[in-house]
């Protein structure tokens, strides 16, 4: 019977000691260390933790699992993938399925201006957003009065001007941008409510109109206002998705 070995470490007298725990086999070439919970079948390993499992990867896809049952697995560092006995695969993380929709990054502190010309509102940065894919812009914003607008910056470069028109209320503000590829620069539908008197049901849409979006990586999205001059204009919310091109 072959063993295998887990290393521990734990804390004795105030030192770190490493410690090796010794295990059989427990089902065919699976073997289980009973100190950690790390599943060892072949050279792939699981560890089961209070919150966690961390599971190799390989290149080489399983074969189909028996009748009635799905096979788990990964075969790259991002995706996790699962199989039936017919051999059909289900993306479950990565490469589409139910990720086909990624959070890039957030903004969720609020921001105001009074200024009477357009102004940058409220930024989300640290974005990696290729030309190849679309993505998606959705925030939440309000007016205290009359007349405030809102506009879209990508990068630096302003394409939708401040011309959404928000009434006094609040609102949802959402925008869809396409790949950015050649011929197809203001790919770009959006929409927000008109606040509390505009009428129910009312909507405001927008596109590009200022200029061609940028062909470079998307790293920030800029919600800008113009509040009038005499009303608050605010956002905050500010979230943004990246799509699976396939």
């Amino acid at each position: 019977m072959s063993f295998d070995e887990c290393s521990h470490q734990y804390k004795l007298l105030g030192r770190t000691v490493s410690s090796w725990h010794r295990y059989p086999p427990v089902i065919g070439k699976m073997k289980i260390c009973g100190r950690c919970g790390a599943i060892h079948a072949g050279l792939n390993s699981v560890t089961a933790a209070g919150n966690y499992i961390d599971m190799t990867h390989d290149a080489s896809v399983p074969g189909n699992p028996g009748a009635g049952l799905v096979r788990i697995y990964s075969d790259t560092n991002d995706t996790m993938k699962m199989k039936d006995e017919n051999g059909t695969v289900t993306n479950l993380v990565g490469g589409g399925g139910s990720s086909a929709l990624t959070l890039e990054n957030s903004q969720a502190t609020e921001a105001t201006t009074t200024s009477g010309t357009e102004t940058d509102l409220l930024t989300v940065a640290s974005l990696d957003i290729a030309a190849t894919k679309p993505f998606m812009i959705w925030a939440i914003v309000r007016a205290s009065g009359s007349g405030v607008t809102f506009g879209l910056k990508l990068n630096t470069t302003q394409v939708v001007p401040a011309s959404d028109v928000v009434n006094t209320g609040s609102s949802v503000l959402w925008a869809y941008v396409g790949p950015r590829v050649t011929n197809q620069l203001r790919a770009l539908t959006g929409w927000a409510g008109k606040g509390t008197t505009g009428g129910a049901g009312s909507l405001s849409f927008f596109n590009s109109t200022t200029a061609d979006h940028p062909t470079a990586t998307i790293t920030q999205v800029t919600i800008t206002a113009d509040s009038n001059g005499s009303s608050t204009a605010g956002a905050d919310e500010l979230r943004v998705y990246s799509m699976d091109t396939s």
